[in-house]
């Protein structure tokens, strides 16, 4: 392979990691505004081992966890 080639290669991996992560910062944003909408004042987010994001967020009365799939935004799992 040339050198081109490789460097075209790398910068397009970069490129894609890049939008792979504001992807991922923006649906962090909307479920973090959206559980604030609904009342949850604090909201704590992790990763999960398989890379997913996980959501747990606390209201006076309730409890809620969500697990996200990173590429999709679905929901994969929801507990109050």
């Amino acid at each position: 392979m040339s050198a081109g080639f490789l460097r075209v290669t790398g910068a397009a991996a970069l490129s894609l990691c890049f939008a792979l992560s504001a992807a991922a910062h923006s649906i962090e944003e909307q479920v973090v505004s959206q559980l604030s909408q609904q009342g949850f004042a604090k909201v704590q987010m992790n990763r999960t081992l398989l890379g997913r994001l996980g959501f747990v967020a606390q209201s006076d009365r309730y409890q809620r966890e969500l697990v996200i799939h990173l590429s999709t935004g679905a929901v994969l799992f929801e507990c109050v």
